[in-house]
């Protein structure tokens, strides 16, 4: 809990979204290229983004799919994957791209090498967790799993898409990491403490980007600016 607390909730979500309020009022790169969008727009990237990890979940066919169990753990790894999100995708991927497209790169370059650069640094940081996340196959195996999570970041910029997306990825390697060490069955009824935890996650976060993330001018349907 303290963990989640403070790297999570304090530095990987409160703390970089201040960063990323910079980057929206200063003109840098708009709200809706770092994958903020209408609440329309959202409601159907997470739906988009939820059912296909959902799909790769189920058809990695995981020690379970028992609904309490996987909203359990859903909720233990999300404060976790929206900072992963946050960092990696919105502040390093975000800023990269609108960075070379203000250099004057090709945008598709320039999205592409963004997508690179967040999937690996995602990939590289797991270096930092504890055992079996910190190998080399761990790794190169989540930066692929990096690769999907950005592909619908910035092919759909949809922060909250993703976030559905890359949530069900990290569910199967918790769930089987729960199996391996004969912890499944804590999880078998609902744990207040972590859906709780989720909640506020969500909450600040949701609220901090609708309500201090602005563009310095409003953004009309269609408008490919930086």
């Amino acid at each position: 809990m303290v963990y989640t607390g403070v790297a999570n909730l304090l530095v990987g979500t409160l703390l970089a979204m201040l960063l990323v309020r910079e980057f929206a009022a200063s003109g840098f790169v708009s709200r809706s290229r770092l994958g903020f969008r209408s609440i329309g727009r959202t409601v159907v990237a997470v739906l988009i983004g939820g059912g296909l990890g959902f799909a790769l979940f189920a058809l990695q066919q995981p020690p379970t799919t028992d609904p309490v169990v996987v909203a359990n753990v859903f909720a233990q790894v999300l404060p976790v994957s929206i900072a992963e999100i946050v960092i990696c995708w919105v502040v390093v991927g975000g800023s990269l791209e609108a960075l070379l497209r203000h250099r004057g790169l090709n945008r598709y370059l320039a999205t592409g090498s963004a997508l690179v650069v967040s999937s690996v640094l995602f990939g590289v940081y797991h270096f930092a967790h504890s055992p079996p996340f910190n190998t080399v196959e761990m790794v190169v195996l989540l930066t692929v799993v990096g690769v999907g999570t950005g592909l619908i970041y910035f092919v759909g910029r949809s922060f909250y898409g993703a976030l559905a997306f890359h949530n069900f990825m990290a569910l199967i390697g918790v769930v089987s990491s729960l199996e391996e060490d004969g912890q499944i069955g804590s999880y078998q009824q609902p744990l207040p403490p972590l859906l709780a935890t989720a909640l506020v996650a969500v909450l600040v976060m949701v609220g901090i980007e609708r309500l201090f993330v602005r563009d310095t001018y409003e953004e009309e349907p269609g408008d490919h600016r930086v």
